[in-house]
C-alpha cells in the first residue's frame, strides 16, 4: 500500500501521511514471518565439524560402572553431579584410538587455557585411565576406564531411543552407549583434559556390579500352603 504525502487538493499534509505510514509499516511487519534464530547447543555438526566429531565420542556396548545417572551425587565433598565410569576393553583398539584422538583435539583447542603453550600430554591429567594399574577391582581388569560427569541430567534411552522410565533398567554392569565430550581445564595448579557426560543408551543387560542380584536369583517359587506353614 502506497501513501501519498499530498492531500486530495494537491497540498502537502504531513499529519495523515505520518499516521498512514505508521499503519503501512505495521502491516508490512505483520506480514513477515517472525525471526527465530537457530541455535546449536553442543552439536558436533556446527562450527569445526571434524574437530567436534573427534571430541564427541559415541561408544557402543561398554559396561557402566559407578552409575549415578538418575540422581546427582557428591564425590569427595564436591558439587553434586551425575556421573558414570565407562569401561573400555583394551582389545578395543578402535575405540581407544578414537578416545586418544578426542583428547588430542581437546588439547589443541584448550591451548589458551594452558597459557598459550601446548603442554606435554604425558605431563597433564587425561581421562583415559588404566584399570589394571589404578583399580583393584575384577571388573576393571583388562580395561581402560573413563570417569565422566555433568551437572545436567543425561537423557537415558533404550535401543529404540525411547526414554527409560524404570530406573532399575540401567545399573552398574549393564551395557550401554555413552556420548562424551572432552575439554581442557586449568584450575588451582591442576591442568589437563576432563570428560563431560552427555547421554546414555542402554543396549543390553550385563552382570550387575557391586553384588546386585535379582529376586529370581534370590528366591525359589513357593506354593501358598508352604509359605503359610
Amino acid at each position: 500500500m502506497g501513501v501519498n504525502i499530498r492531500n486530495s487538493e494537491g497540498y502537502m499534509d504531513t499529519v495523515p501521511f505520518q499516521a498512514l505510514s505508521g499503519i503501512d509499516h505495521e502491516a508490512k511487519a505483520a506480514s513477515k514471518p517472525a525471526f527465530r534464530p537457530l541455535v546449536y547447543i553442543c552439536s558436533p555438526f556446527s562450527g569445526d565439524i571434524e574437530t567436534n566429531k573427534k571430541k564427541a565420542a559415541d561408544f557402543a556396548e561398554y559396561v557402566l560402572s559407578y552409575f549415578h545417572g538418575w540422581e546427582p551425587v557428591s564425590i569427595n565433598g564436591g558439587a553434586e553431579k551425575y556421573s558414570v565410569s565407562v569401561l573400555i576393553p583394551k582389545s578395543g583398539t578402535e575405540t581407544v584410538n578414537a578416545v586418544n584422538a578426542a583428547i588430542d583435539a581437546a588439547i589443541e583447542e584448550g591451548i589458551a587455557k594452558f597459557g598459550g603453550k601446548k603442554p606435554n600430554k604425558a605431563a597433564i591429567k587425561t581421562p583415559l585411565r588404566d584399570g589394571d594399574v589404578e583399580r583393584e577391582d575384577e571388573a576393571y581388569k583388562g580395561h581402560y576406564f573413563i570417569n565422566a560427569n555433568s551437572t545436567t541430567a543425561p537423557q537415558i534411552v533404550d535401543r529404540a531411543v525411547k526414554p527409560i522410565l524404570d530406573r532399575g533398567e540401567v545399573y552398574s554392569g549393564c551395557y550401554a552407549r555413552v556420548s562424551l565430550n572432552f575439554y581442557a581445564f586449568n584450575s588451582n595448579g591442576n591442568k589437563g583434559i576432563a570428560c563431560g557426560l552427555g547421554n546414555i543408551q542402554k543396549i543390553r543387560d550385563g552382570e550387575p556390579l557391586g553384588g546386585k542380584t535379582s529376586a529370581a536369583d534370590d528366591f525359589s517359587t513357593l506354593a501358598d500352603d508352604d509359605f503359610l506353614a
